[in-house]
């Protein structure tokens, strides 16, 4: 009995410490790939590695790419980064801080800007942010 749980605990210990490599070499390789992108494809790639930073834990990070993409995607009116880069930084306020009001405010500016764009890919994230 005793040993099985040792086993166990092992197992565990292993699996997440593969999750964090596969979320390490995942971060690596955005960062990696993020120097030769351009426009809509560059801003795709912070908002990706924000939501990395915040599964990582890392909120400093979080908000520094949230906050680029949030820079980049207003300077060519990027619709749908905008939508993406308020919904990250929904997630941050209310993961990092607690702060629900925020996280709620955030949500629905982002939700209102997915109404103006086709491209709806991450509103799902949103809706969960926004009633869980």
């Amino acid at each position: 009995m005793n040993l099985s749980r040792h086993t166990n605990l092992l197992l565990l210990q292993f699996f997440f410490c593969i999750t964090g490599l596969a979320q390490r070499e995942r971060i690596d390789s955005l960062k990696k790939i993020l120097p030769a992108l351009k426009d809509t494809a560059r801003i795709d790639c912070l908002n990706e590695l924000s939501r990395e930073y915040v599964q990582k834990e890392k909120k400093g990070s979080a908000i520094y790419f949230a906050g680029l993409a949030m820079q980049e995607s207003e300077k060519i009116n990027y619709i749908h980064g905008i939508a993406v880069a308020l919904a990250r930084q929904a997630r941050i306020v209310k993961h990092f801080d607690d702060d629900f009001i925020q996280a709620e405010k955030l949500g629905k500016e982002s939700l209102s800007w997915f109404e103006k764009t086709d491209n709806k890919d991450g509103i799902t994230d949103t809706y969960n942010e926004l009633t869980s």
